[in-house]
């Protein structure tokens, strides 16, 4: 997956929005396995 820098906006909002799926995700995974609990 290769990153344009044709702007510096456009690069931070997919970059963010990659993220936060992420976080998301590995978030509900942890709250599944329920092994992760702080």
């Amino acid at each position: 997956m290769r990153v344009t820098l044709l702007s510096p906006f456009h690069s931070l909002r997919c970059f963010g929005r990659y993220t936060y799926e992420l976080i998301r995700r590995i978030s509900r995974q942890a709250v599944s396995d329920s092994s992760l609990t702080v």
